[in-house]
């Protein structure tokens, strides 16, 4: 059949494809198509279709798959298969139809059988990563999610296709082998397309095997390799090619695969010597766990209909904003001078500190221990980034100062002679990093309004802070600055400070130039700023008895918190926090912040607590294998007892009962404000202080609306939450919006909205009382109508600022986690892990369920996989998704159990309930333990943070292994 009988007449002046059903001609002439267009640009900037997300920009993502239908003249179908819209130019579409996740269904056209199974699998939220998900599992690897922990998504693909096998999951590099060769490629004018080329493309089967044309794709080459011989070659033939398939089925993912041809670049390819050649990790299995809930409050979710910054279409007029970084650490800035002639073309301006108003301030973002620049003036304090050590800090006295209200107390007086026997100089370091990359990156959108005005809409936990950093920039008053955050997609920390640098250049650049700036920060420069965890050296001695009691505990920490301030003064509380989920006898610690040249570090979930916890676990068992001791033999005997809480609770009424118990957290209440109004229908809009981070919290606000509400009881009222709307954070319509962190703002929002319904639930019981005598009985439409009708107000507003005996509360978890090393390849699985956590009386126990699987895997991360090192020069070396590995699907647990208390004991906090979104982070380090018990030799203990299967043949060999993968 012709591609002109299908609809799509060949025409090489124009391009003709369907998205969704929707018929699409581009013009091909006069130069109106860039050659290097993708397929992702066009539908995110040229259609209504906005659920493809420019994650990576690699292909390493998954966050913009989508459905590509082709026509094969040869074969004489139509094929489905999946690509990555950002890697596929949008000139090789011709002919195509496209289908993304709105082709599937939406709220109003009614939900396709795959969201309906997400919904029931409990993934509430996790925002957009649920688009590319709506393949089987073998088409859901690669695909990346900081907010779940796989477990919801597998089952939920179970469920479509029970027999599917789980292919290795995670994105590895194919074709070029140094990634700097792939990622800066250049843009030319002209692309010439070889695929349909008959000799590149042809398969053919012989007696003397198979021929495989290069610009086949992999899939497409497996496909003919687990094809039937037909008796044309000996069954052993068949049997190689049959495993040839199956290794070139663990290569990439599924969605890059289809795509990439078996050929590599031929346009620039040498005769090869090597006839075959890939690269590829061990399939690792799937767990197939079942939610474990007490209860389930389900929300009917529209799946990628939610409306994010980067989704706004961008204002006439608009331009478009990129950070350029110095690459050189400490130089000194000789001049800044840019003229109109010497621009790249498209450039229409560079700014830099001399365009900060004269009333304004060189601010880019500011904590409440201090400001960041927002650009270089005389002199780069960091090149891409950093350069100095902690110890040459030390030495240079380059140290940030700890507030004294923000110092660890401590409990018990130190003295030295009760460290014997000891160990001394066990050296602890942990320079590799952690960082937030998530599928979202920074953005923001600044637009110039009337009476000198800025409207920015930016994608940040704390618009609070936003708005002031940018009207201190400004020089301007804060009534002339109004920030509008919708919601985050994948926070985790990385969106509070980090977030007011992008908020501020584009509010300047606006400001500025009097149009509107748009910045979506690119994958390389938003890994650059990120910073990540803190890295630290610890060293420590440790006094201990023959039966691995310890008695004393001397630590001295040097936490790189690099150019500024940011939160890093509060590292010290943090880390000894986690580290008191011990008994030490007497603690004694030294703890310095160093300001260094590299990038500031940040707030990521559990900052300060996670290495905290870490600390504590390498301590106990260097204290074990020093006294060839049963690990858990040592951890027992040196748990907290009756007697040694009692310190705690003597301690003051505000540090009662602080890190006591292996594996509980502290949490600090945030003050939140709210607002909820009803509105003569009967609908409810409520504001609050926290963002939705993708992690439920609009969820559980518009359950404590609907719960509070129904008190009122009359008819319908048992029935609201489909009346409910929680609307976005806007800076000028509800001020003190604090910062969304912590993991306890849902429930600061909660109550807060609570407050206002309890007020709103008083107003309307005197009405409703008067109502009932003469009508006999009222529903919800009526009351509310009578109630606009006699001038009640229905508008309630409160500021929830926790009391100070409520305001700290404990957090209870444990794991148990078993795991398999390969002593051969280092390859590590692991096997199950066991958690049992408490929620207090959960609010929502299909949300925290999920929140406790996804910070436990993103612990995995941390501990196992996750490194962020610089060069020599101080330069990030690794800068997007092909050389940063976070936990993918094959990551999780084969078993992964998840149990949550619901104590009813935590009286004076919202309803009983407590935080779920860190403190199982800490969990993850029970994986770590697991496997330095796997290798465990005599003398070989494992003590570095990051267990990565370099890594562990590290610690494994102490020579060079015989051979090499």
């Amino acid at each position: 059949m012709m591609e002109e009988e299908r609809g799509y007449e060949r025409n090489n002046n124009k391009l003709v494809f369907g998205v969704n059903g929707e018929r699409f001609e581009v013009s091909l002439s006069g130069g109106t198509v860039d050659p290097s267009t993708t397929l992702l640009q066009f539908l995110r900037y040229q259609t209504r279709f906005k659920s493809v997300k420019l994650g990576c920009g690699e292909g390493g993502c998954g966050a913009c798959v989508v459905l590509l239908s082709k026509y094969d003249p040869v074969l004489d179908r139509v094929e489905d298969f999946t690509v990555s819209s950002c890697l596929t130019l949008l000139c090789s579409v011709n002919g195509c139809s496209i289908t993304t996740t709105e082709g599937l269904g939406s709220s109003k056209a009614g939900f396709h059988p795959i969201h309906q199974g997400l919904l029931a699998s409990m993934l509430l939220n996790a925002a957009f990563v649920h688009l590319a998900f709506s393949e089987a599992e073998k088409a859901i690897a690669g695909n990346l999610c900081r907010c779940t922990g796989y477990r919801p998504i597998a089952d939920a693909c179970k469920s479509f296709a029970a027999d599917v096998d789980m292919e290795d999951l995670g994105f590895n590099s194919f074709g070029k082998r140094e990634t700097k060769q792939v990622m800066e490629v250049e843009h030319y004018d002209r692309y010439i397309d070889i695929r349909h080329i008959p000799e590149l493309s042809m398969i053919r089967r012989d007696q003397t095997g198979i021929v495989i044309g290069a610009t086949v794709t992999i899939s497409k080459a497996i496909e003919a390799l687990n094809e039937e011989n037909g008796g044309d070659f000996h069954s052993q033939g068949e049997m190689v090619f049959k495993k040839i398939a199956d290794h070139l089925e663990k290569i990439a993912t599924g969605f890059i695969r289809n795509s990439a041809s078996i050929g590599r670049n031929l346009t620039s390819e040498t005769k090869t010597v090597l006839l075959f050649e890939t690269y590829r990790a061990a399939p690792r299995p799937l767990g197939n766990a079942l939610p474990h809930l007490n209860a389930a409050f389900l929300a009917e979710v529209s799946p990628c209909e939610a409306v994010f910054v980067d989704d706004i279409p961008s204002p006439a007029n608009c331009l478009y904003g990129a950070f350029i970084y110095s690459t050189k650490p400490l130089a000194r800035i000789k001049g800044i001078e840019f003229n109109s002639k010497s621009l790249p073309s498209g450039v229409t301006a560079l700014l830099s500190y001399k365009d900060i108003p004269e009333c304004g301030e060189n601010i880019g973002s500011k904590f409440m221990f201090g400001p960041e620049p927002l650009f270089a003036d005389e002199l780069t304090r960091c090149a891409e980034l950093p350069i100095l050590s902690v110890e040459e800090a030390i030495e240079r006295s380059s140290l940030f100062e700890v507030p004294p209200s923000y110092i660890p107390i401590r409990l018990v007086i130190y003295r030295k002679e009760w460290m014997k026997p000891i160990t001394r100089l066990s050296l602890l370091r942990s320079n590799l990093g952690h960082n937030i990359i998530s599928t979202w990156r920074q953005t923001a959108l600044a637009v110039p309004d009337e009476d000198n005005c800025l409207v920015v809409y930016s994608s940040i936990q704390c618009p609070e802070y936003a708005h002031a950093t940018i009207a201190r920039c400004m020089g301007i008053p804060e009534h002339n600055v109004r920030v509008i955050t919708r919601r985050v997609g994948g926070g985790f920390g990385g969106k509070a400070t980090k977030a007011m640098l992008v908020a501020t250049a584009c509010a300047l650049a606006a400001y500025k130039l009097h149009r509107p700036v748009r910045i979506y920060v690119n994958r390389k420069t938003d890994m650059i700023m990120a910073g990540g965890r803190h890295p630290m050296k610890i060293t420590y001695s440790v006094g201990y008895k023959s039966n691995g009691k310890i008695t004393a505990l001397q630590l001295e920490i040097l936490i790189d918190a690099g150019l500024s301030p940011d939160v890093s003064p509060m590292m010290p509380g943090t880390i000894l926090g986690a580290l008191k989920k011990y008994d030490w006898g007497a603690l004694s610690f030294d703890i310095k912040v160093c300001k260094t040249n590299l990038p500031s570090r940040s707030a990521m979930r559990a900052p300060g607590e996670v290495q905290g916890s870490f600390i504590a676990e390498a301590v106990i068992e260097h204290v074990a294998s020093t006294l060839s001791m049963e690990v858990d033999i040592v951890r027992n005997i040196n748990l907290h007892t009756y007697n040694t809480l009692n310190m705690f609770y003597e301690n003051s009424a505000g540090e009662s009962m602080e890190y006591t118990l292996p594996s509980i957290w502290d949490k600090l209440a945030i003050q939140t404000p709210g607002k909820v109004s009803i509105l003569s229908d009967g609908s409810v809009v409520v504001e609050v202080g926290g963002i939705e981070l993708g992690q439920g919290l609009w969820t559980k606000v518009k359950q404590m609306v609907a719960f509070a509400l129904s008190s009122i009881q009359c008819v319908g009222s048992g029935d609201l939450l489909e009346k409910i709307r929680v609307v976005q954070s806007d800076t000028l319509s509800l001020i003190q919006g604090s910062i969304t962190a912590g993991s306890t703002t849902s429930e600061s929002s909660c109550e807060a909205v609570r407050l206002c319904c309890n007020t709103l639930v008083e107003r309307l019981t005197l009405l409703k009382e008067r109502l009932l005598e003469q009508m006999g009985s009222i529903n919800w439409e009526t009351l509310i109508l009578q109630a606009h009708q006699q001038a009640v107000n229905l508008s309630a507003s409160s500021f929830y600022v926790p009391d100070f005996t409520s305001r700290k509360y404990l957090n209870y978890g444990a794991a148990v986690s078993e795991v398999e090393v390969n002593i051969l390849t280092g390859e590590t699985t692991i096997l199950r892990s066991d958690i049992v956590y408490d929620c207090g009386q959960s609010l929502n126990p299909a949300v925290d369920v999920g929140q406790i699987e996804g910070s436990f895997v993103q612990g995995i991360g941390f501990f196992m996989l996750e490194e962020y090192p610089t060069n020599s020069d101080g330069l990030v070396i690794s800068k997007g998704t092909w050389t940063y590995k976070i936990p993918t699907m094959d990551t999780i647990p084969k078993q992964f159990n998840v149990e949550i208390l619901n104590s009813r004991n935590h009286q004076k906090r919202v309803l009983s309930s407590k935080a779920s979104g860190e403190p199982p982070l800490l969990l993850s380090v029970s994986v770590h333990c697991a496997t330095r018990a796997a290798i465990k030799e005599p003398g070989n203990s494992l003590f570095h943070g990051v267990a990565s299967i370099s890594l562990i043949l590290h610690f494994i060999w102490k020579f060079q292994p015989p051979c090499q993968w």
